[in-house]
């Protein structure tokens, strides 16, 4: 089995992914990763994993958190696609004060789930109500060190606004009942 994340990932018609193409032709030397051939085992280990997950999936490498994801967390993100190569609390300041406390407490090697968070999201030029439930988990090095962070997530923003819709109909049902 290779180490190497040079060769593109293709699916069964032979067509390449286009985040996939995105990291692989991204300028890492600009990054503090440096070059994708210098990069050590275990990054190329979890970005291949990363982009050959069909699953909503992130990874956060180093101290300053810097993005690669896979196709399938394109449409979580939306109007910042693309942002492979930078640093997630600069590509999202408004979430800043709500990643950086989980971002420290995965640093400490300690895992997170938090359930329909709603992070508010740019969409079609708007602001959006949107709900996700995720997880965040370190990655650990060849060494045992945490190198950076996993996340995987799932849009819940249709589950939560019929839970919504289901209550409000409810307690209108209930605030009417006998007063005929």
């Amino acid at each position: 089995m290779s180490n190497s994340t040079t060769t593109l990932a293709t699916n069964s018609n032979e067509t390449v992914d286009d985040v996939a193409e995105l990291v692989h032709n991204f300028d890492w030397a600009s990054t503090p990763l440096g070059p994708m051939d210098s990069w050590p085992r275990w990054l190329k280990f979890v970005t291949n994993l990363c982009l050959n997950t069909a699953y909503p999936m992130v990874l956060y490498i180093g101290e300053d958190r810097i993005f690669i994801y896979n196709q399938m967390w394109v449409p979580l993100i939306q109007a910042n696609h693309p942002c492979i190569g930078t640093s997630a609390t600069l590509t999202y300041p408004e979430a800043r004060d709500f990643l950086v406390p989980l971002f420290n407490a995965a640093l400490r090697g300690e895992g997170k789930y938090i359930e329909d968070f709603c992070p508010y999201v740019i969409r079609s030029g708007y602001k959006e109500e949107a709900y996700f439930t995720w997880t965040l988990s370190p990655i650990y090095t060849d060494t045992g060190e945490i190198g950076g962070l996993i996340s995987l997530a799932t849009e819940t923003t249709e589950k939560v606004l019929t839970n919504r819709r289901l209550k409000m109909f409810r307690d209108l049902a209930n605030g009417t009942q006998g007063n005929y």
